[in-house]
């Protein structure tokens, strides 16, 4: 009798320890992903951590409004792509634990870009910056670190498919994304790709919505895709 009592304790306390660890690991991971959404540059150091993510897809948000305002001052095309995108085409929303926001421009318009950086509105609060080669541009909030990555296209780089390669996009059909439509995201109306299921098919290997781990699911495909 007094085993049974002390292996069921043992096989108590192991449940109680595997618990612990699984919360730890989803904590862990919870703060990573995160840290890897604010920009260091502005926000660095221990303290981004304790923002949370409210604060820096706040952030990313007001930081994307301001980059379309640049955008359409200055008549420069873009459009959402990646988790934004499919944050808007799935619900009109954005996704809670993609806390920074994707945009494309094409590759003529750079240099117009790199002529408009610099710092945007109430009390400056936007950075708008160069960032490095393979995302040219980036949009900061300076109040959270919160960012909008801002990636070129040139349509006329292509592989041997005739598809278009851009880092950290599958290669896709460049006729899936002009011309331009539009797309709602929180009540607001954005450029997005002509085609845009057919353009999110190419580059995650489900459009459902999963949380955990969202990284198994909504990851870009590492291998060669055929366009539809």
């Amino acid at each position: 009798m007094a085993d049974g009592r002390t292996h069921g304790r043992a096989a108590a306390i192991l449940c109680l320890a595997a618990f612990a660890g699984v919360c730890a690991y989803l904590t862990y991971m919870d703060m990573t992903s995160v840290e890897a959404h604010v920009d260091p540059w502005y926000y660095g150091g221990p303290r981004k951590l304790k923002l949370g993510r409210r604060a820096i897809l706040k952030g990313s948000w007001h930081a994307l409004l301001q980059f379309r305002s640049i955008c359409q001052q200055h008549d420069v095309p873009f459009m959402i792509v990646a988790g934004t995108l499919l944050g808007a085409w799935r619900d009109h929303e954005l996704i809670p634990w993609d806390i920074d926001q994707d945009t494309m421009v094409f590759a003529e318009d750079v240099e117009r870009l790199r002529a408009l950086t610099g710092r945007y509105g109430p009390q400056r609060r936007f950075i708008f910056q160069s960032h490095d080669d393979n995302v040219p541009f980036r949009v900061i909030d300076s109040k959270s670190g919160g960012y909008v990555d801002v990636f070129a296209v040139n349509r006329s780089l292509v592989d041997s498919r005739g598809l278009v390669t851009v880092f950290s996009f599958a290669p896709f059909d460049s006729a899936l994304l002009t011309p331009i439509g539009t797309i709602t995201l929180r009540n607001e109306i954005f450029p997005a790709p002509n085609k845009v299921e057919e353009f999110l098919r190419t580059q995650y290997t489900t459009l459902a919505a999963v949380r955990l781990p969202s990284w198994v699911y909504n990851k870009r495909r590492l291998f060669e895709t055929t366009v539809r």
